[in-house]
């Protein structure tokens, strides 16, 4: 009986609410079963959510198929100031105008030493925004990967990275950031593609707020953006060092010799410096070379190294970060690349990083290590340092 009471008392309160709910907010009556009403009111409250998405406004250049049609999009290969170093190819929009022409300037007008334009190209309006497409060059110094190069280039510019730079080559490398124009908040992706000592930089930005209904477009152009005359090559001037009959490697012509020692012929020792412009020590290059004989192992020589980094270097080992192959030349038996991070037990610094190369073949032990700042201390000097270690360790014949 209770529970008949509470049932009927629930009931005629839920009935009750329900009527003051409909009076006081003007519900409208339920339609008649039956009537043309009632599938229309079902699907205003429960309708699917792809009619809702459907209605969000497309950019016209949503598709391969439209990003292909040349009625929206055009192909154009620009070779500014008459360098064809600068020479790309890329696929814009059809209604985009080009602001800013190079083609017919003189190559003397390009300021190599500073990042600058050498093409733009303007959107038309949308609403109160205009994107935007600009490609920028600048000769680059140091042997550095792009992926390092437009990382450092989106940090010390003041941007907010989005997400990781990905490195497609050592020459090719893309990303997003964000960044404040006058109150508005803009969504860049940006390319950036070296050519022989030249960095060229593709930026498409457009207005956060248009983030979703640009975003085929601005990465489909972006991704179009090709060099039209690539070269392959060193970015710096390579110089050769001969260890007697044992290697020869070359190394970028920044880097200074320091220390070689060939008294022993069946032991040489060479090292190689990187110094600012200011004269202080970025990073540092040792090699040392041991022809094998009957007295000479692998093992001992890794002791050896070891009471080095120990006495000579006072360095202490803090972690093992990586360890692997090197991408030296394959005519090694052995080949083993491991990176560190050190500190020195004596000097109150920074912790460092030891990039440490182990070789072997038939006749003779090659050891290298760079010993470098850190990627979060000084990401420059470290990418530079990592990329000109790699490169000799690749050039070893």
């Amino acid at each position: 009986m209770k529970r008949n009471i509470l049932i009927y008392g629930l009931t005629s309160l839920f009935a009750i609410g329900f009527a003051g709910f409909a009076y006081g907010f003007g519900m409208p009556s339920l339609p008649k079963t039956g009537s043309m009403a009632t599938p229309a009111f079902l699907e205003g409250i429960f309708g699917d959510k792809k009619q809702v998405e459907q209605k969000k406004p497309v950019h016209p250049i949503h598709s391969d198929e439209t990003f292909n049609d040349d009625n929206l999009m055009r192909t154009y290969e620009i070779v500014p100031f008459h360098k064809i170093q600068l020479g790309f190819s890329m696929r814009i929009p059809q209604d985009w105008k080009e602001t800013e022409d190079y083609t017919h300037k003189s190559e003397s007008e390009f300021n190599q030493k500073l990042l600058g334009n050498i093409s733009r190209f303007d959107s038309p309006r949308i609403s109160t925004y205009q994107p935007r497409l600009m490609v920028q060059a600048l000769e680059i110094p140091h042997e550095i990967t792009a992926q390092h190069w437009l990382r450092h280039h989106i940090l010390v510019s003041g941007y907010t990275p989005v997400g990781d730079i990905s490195g497609k080559s050592p020459r090719d490398a893309a990303g997003h950031y964000i960044y404040l124009e006058d109150g508005t908040s803009m969504y860049t992706y940006v390319r950036a593609l070296i050519n022989k000592n030249t960095i060229l930089l593709a930026k498409f930005e457009i207005p956060s707020a248009l983030k979703d209904y640009m975003d085929y477009v601005q990465h489909k152009t972006i991704d179009s953006f090709t060099l039209t005359y690539p070269e392959d090559g060193p970015i710096e001037t390579v110089k050769s060092f001969t260890l007697v009959d044992s290697i020869k490697l070359g190394f970028p012509s920044s880097w200074l010799v320091s220390d070689p020692d060939f008294r022993d012929m069946n032991r040489l020792i060479v090292s190689l410096k990187n110094r600012s412009e200011s004269g202080s020590l970025q990073g540092f290059v040792h090699i040392l070379a041991i022809r094998r004989n009957r007295n000479t192992t692998l093992q001992q020589e890794i002791e050896n190294l070891k009471l080095y980094f120990q006495d000579t270097m006072k360095l202490e080992f803090v972690k093992l970060e990586t360890s692997g192959k090197s991408p030296a030349y394959d005519r090694f038996i052995f080949n083993r690349y491991e990176t560190y991070e050190v500190k020195n037990k004596q000097k109150g610094e920074a912790n460092q990083k030891l990039h440490l190369a182990v070789l072997g073949d038939k006749e003779w032990y090659i050891i290298m290590f760079l010993l470098s700042p850190r990627e979060d201390d000084n990401l420059y000097s470290w990418a530079r340092n990592v990329a000109s270690f790699e490169g000799m360790l690749q050039s070893i014949k």
